[in-house]
C-alpha cells in the first residue's frame, strides 16, 4: 500500500517508526543497567576523597547548564565500605533528576552536603527545582513510573537497588515548587 501515501506521510511513519524503536532500545539498555548490578565490589575508601572525584566530575557539567553547584562536607568524612563504580551511579542518577527539576528554574542550584554522625556518613543533595508532587511521591520507587516525557522510571529503583547492596538507604522529601532534598546515608567500617 505504499503508493497509496503521500512522501510526507510515509515519512512522518518512518520518524515515528524510529522514535519508537529509539525509545525500545533505551528502555533495554535501563533494564540491562537494572540487572547488571546484581552484586557490588565492595571497598573501603575515604568518602571525603571519593566525594570530591565524584565532584570534579559533576561541576563542570552543571556549571555548563549554568546550575549554581554548592559543597558543603565536613572535614573528617569517615571510611566507609562502598563499590565506586555502583555509588557513582547512584549519585549520577540523583543529580540528573535535580538537573531535570531545574530546567526552566530561576537561580537553579544544587546543594550537597555531607556530614558524619552516629558512624552514618549522611549525604544529602538538595534543589530548588520544581519539586514532586505528593501524588508522584508515593509511587517514587516503583518501576517503570515516571513524570518525565522521556523517563523510564528505573532510576530510582536501580538507585535504592545499589544503595541497599551497599548497606546504605535513601529517603527523598520534595515540595511542590520548592525543591527536593535526598538524604543518602552511608555507614561507616
Amino acid at each position: 500500500n505504499i503508493g497509496h501515501f503521500s512522501e510526507n506521510t510515509l515519512e512522518e511513519y518512518v520518524d515515528r517508526g524510529l522514535a519508537d524503536i529509539s525509545r525500545v532500545e533505551y528502555l533495554l539498555k535501563s533494564l540491562k543497567n537494572f540487572s547488571m548490578f546484581e552484586c557490588v565490589n565492595l571497598t573501603n575508601v575515604s568518602f571525603k576523597n571519593y566525594l570530591k572525584t565524584f565532584l570534579t566530575l559533576a561541576a563542570a557539567d552543571l556549571e555548563q547548564r549554568g546550575i549554581h553547584l554548592l559543597v558543603d562536607s565536613c572535614q573528617e568524612l569517615a571510611t566507609v565500605s562502598i563499590d565506586p563504580r555502583a555509588m557513582n551511579q547512584v549519585l549520577l542518577n540523583v543529580v540528573a533528576n535535580a538537573v531535570d527539576a531545574l530546567e526552566n528554574r530561576p537561580n537553579p542550584e544544587i546543594n550537597i552536603s555531607a556530614i558524619l554522625r552516629d558512624q552514618l556518613v549522611w549525604l544529602t543533595i538538595k534543589d530548588n527545582g520544581c519539586g514532586i508532587s505528593l501524588k508522584q511521591q508515593k509511587h517514587l520507587f516503583q518501576p517503570f513510573n515516571s513524570s518525565k516525557a522521556s523517563g523510564n522510571g528505573l532510576g530510582l529503583v536501580i538507585t535504592r537497588k545499589l544503595l541497599a547492596l551497599m548497606d546504605s538507604s535513601i529517603q527523598i522529601e520534595s515540595w511542590p515548587d520548592k525543591g527536593t532534598t535526598v538524604t543518602i546515608s552511608i555507614p561507616t567500617t
